[in-house]
């Protein structure tokens, strides 16, 4: 396992994601470390990586709410859930689930509906959005929820997990390079 601040580091600071508040610190710490050291909590560590216990506790709160969402989507053609969370810096958790449509174009999937969700609710700044759904392998989000969450979310953390136990951590940038995003409207004047 690589050294936590290093893990850190790639996960937050390399893209440059503003972390100015003690309490956001303290969750982006939270989820670096939820992502280093996987479903096992090695409380040991805590200590020596400034991890505060009730930023992680809000990280495991926000998977296991995307779990519970899983088991509410409303899959009848397909059988495939999935359930996403979204975390935001005030540690206030939004969920969504997919929903199908006879017209599968008008489906929703789970990652729009929790960003839906923590949008219409008043979400601060979104840390995290988590993704679980039943599959051998953590699932990556689809294309347009990949550019809704560089729209909405493009500081998070997206946190793929499998049923399975597999979990797969990125920045949203990561899963979206060269977005499209508002940046386009307003181009710096600058050369």
């Amino acid at each position: 396992m690589e050294p936590f601040d290093s893990h850190f580091a790639r996960l937050y600071q390399r893209i440059g994601v503003p972390v100015q508040t003690t309490s956001a610190a303290l969750l982006a710490r939270a989820i670096a470390a939820r992502s280093a050291l996987g479903s096992q909590p090695h409380t040991d560590c805590w200590e020596s990586w400034g991890i505060d216990r009730a930023a992680f506790a809000a990280v495991t709160s926000a998977i296991e709410a995307a779990r519970t969402a899983r088991e509410r989507a409303y899959a009848p053609y397909s059988n495939f859930r999935v359930g996403a969370a979204v975390l935001d810096v005030h540690q206030q958790v939004w969920v969504g689930a997919n929903v199908e449509n006879a017209s599968y174009g008008l489906t929703l999937c789970a990652e729009r509906a929790a960003l839906c969700a923590a949008q219409v609710g008043g979400a601060g700044s979104v840390m995290l959005l988590c993704v679980v759904a039943d599959t051998p392998e953590p699932i990556a989000p689809c294309g347009a929820c990949r550019q809704w969450i560089i729209e909405l979310a493009p500081s998070a953390i997206v946190a793929m997990i499998s049923t399975h136990q597999g979990e797969r951590w990125l920045p949203a940038a990561e899963l979206l390079p060269f977005a499209f995003d508002r940046n386009m409207f307003h181009p710096s004047r600058e050369h």
